[in-house]
């Protein structure tokens, strides 16, 4: 079910539908140590194809792509009025028919989402080209500060992001507490607002405590740090419309120029808002996830090895449940046909035999073996190295510390707060942590190989990202 939120064939049907063409991923979940690991695959004809069509649409009407991801704005609008909210108790009283509605309405919400986040991360590559020489026309040496400082502020989204939301909420709330307000009331008011941002599939909800913990470290700070912090974040669409105005003044940018950095900033603001969307769908169908379980007897790791239409088989009394988590054990998948929409769901030996020969025929998009990572966010800073295998691992990331991992999602951003610099393996221009490094205003560097292995808790790391370079010092 986690792979279907964002690669099923709802997701395609939904992405033909708004770009002309489907959407077909190759998906191949595998178990190891009581992880499941998601692989997803592309045919390279199909970027081609993509790429294709956004040059020939920008060609005849150099808006069309931005008409396009505008429509985004439109679809969360509409789905925050149309979701269906239901508590516990409520779903608990729900018939069978009425369970299963419920369930297929609230998660094609979150299929028809996945297509804004999904062509901002596939498409994210046509894009470099033409900004790179766009800037490179007006003078700027490739990969220099200027040249990284004009990107970032001609691709910086006109709206607020919902990560900056919730930093600008927090920071309004501690300022509060400093002149005498509640903490735990703070805290409450906080999760009820936020809470659910970590959802995306299946993660836990940030609840009061979370906020309390936050708030009181935060309380150690310097008040006027603070207030600046939150107004800078109170004047964010000003300020960034000022930027952009002084950059395309300076550099006289045409507006047929300028459109190629506003459709980057569309696409990189719907690929994570969609993600934050999909997070609060899966937040309001929690309590659906869990009469499922309650009803089918399954644990909710259970419950996520089923496919969306064997979750309604399975209410229904019409499958083998037992058998089928029997024969994923280890691995499972599916794949498309040449249109990108017809699905095939592998047998496991289908599965073990296809991932095996994929591991060793494919690469990664955007792969880098350069010896040094792409810069997602300037800045150069020095601190001691913390790796964050995943979520659990936040609490090791204190204030000014290098925060290395494999990639960042929404609940990592307890650490990402607190660091001085982010380091991933994997990552482009797009990613939550090149997004949220630039929003925080810290040093990131992405797609630098093996950074986790290479660096250990402890270690005294200096990140210069203009260079792309992350090295150990003694």
């Amino acid at each position: 079910m986690d792979t279907e939120a964002w690669h099923g064939p709802e997701s395609a049907r939904y992405f033909k539908k708004t770009f002309g063409f489907g959407k077909g991923t190759l998906i191949v979940s595998t178990a190891e140590n009581n992880n499941v690991y998601q692989h997803a695959y592309f045919p390279e004809w199909f970027f081609e194809k993509l790429n294709k069509y956004i040059k020939n649409s920008t060609k005849k009407d150099y808006k069309f792509i931005e008409k396009k991801l505008l429509k985004f704005y439109n679809l969360r609008a509409q789905l925050l009025k149309s979701l269906l909210k239901v508590g516990v108790a409520q779903v608990a009283k729900l018939s069978t028919p009425e369970l299963i509605k419920m369930y297929q309405t609230n998660r094609d919400w979150v299929h028809r989402a996945t297509v804004f986040d999904q062509i901002g991360w596939i498409a994210e590559d046509y894009w470099n080209s033409p900004m790179r020489e766009i800037l490179i026309s007006k003078g700027l040496a490739d990969n220099s500060p200027e040249y990284f400082k004009a990107l970032f502020i001609l691709t910086k989204p006109d709206e607020i992001s919902t990560t900056l939301k919730e930093k600008r909420a927090v920071l309004g709330e501690v300022i509060k507490i400093k002149s005498g307000y509640e903490l735990k009331i703070s805290a409450m008011r906080l999760a009820k607002n936020f809470g659910w941002m970590p959802v995306a599939a299946y993660g836990e909800p940030w609840g009061a405590k979370h906020y309390e913990e936050e708030l009181v470290e935060l309380q150690n700070r310097d008040v006027d740090e603070l207030s600046r912090q939150f107004n800078e974040l109170k004047k964010y669409t000003r300020v960034r419309r000022n930027d952009i105005f002084n950059i395309v003044k300076k550099y006289n940018l045409s507006k047929r120029e300028l459109q190629v950095f506003i459709d980057f900033s569309l696409a990189l603001d719907a690929r994570n808002e969609a993600e934050y969307l999909m997070s609060y769908c899966t937040f309001q169908v929690l309590p659906l996830y869990k009469e499922i379980c309650k009803r089918l007897f399954l644990s909710v790791k259970q419950l996520r090895t089923l496919y969306e239409h064997e979750v309604v088989l399975a209410l229904r009394g019409e499958l083998n449940v037992e058998k089928i988590l029997g024969d994923r054990r280890e691995i499972c998948g599916y794949g498309y046909d040449k249109a990108m929409l017809k699905r095939y769901i592998f047998t496991t030996s289908e599965a073990k035999k296809l991932f095996a020969y994929l591991e060793k025929t494919t690469g990664y998009i955007g792969e880098n073996n350069s010896g040094k990572g792409i810069c997602a966010s300037v800045g150069r800073t020095v601190g001691q190295a913390k790796i964050v295998a995943g979520p659990q691992d936040n609490y090791k990331v204190k204030k000014g510390d290098i925060m290395i991992s494999v990639v960042t999602m929404v609940d990592y951003l307890p650490a990402m707060k607190n660091a001085g610099a982010i380091v991933t393996e994997v990552g482009s221009l797009t990613c939550h942590a090149a997004v949220v490094a630039r929003e925080f205003g810290v040093p990131c560097v992405v797609s630098f190989k093996n950074a986790t292995k290479i660096f250990k808790d402890g270690d005294m790391v200096e990140v210069d990202a203009d260079k792309g370079v992350v090295r150990k010092i003694k």
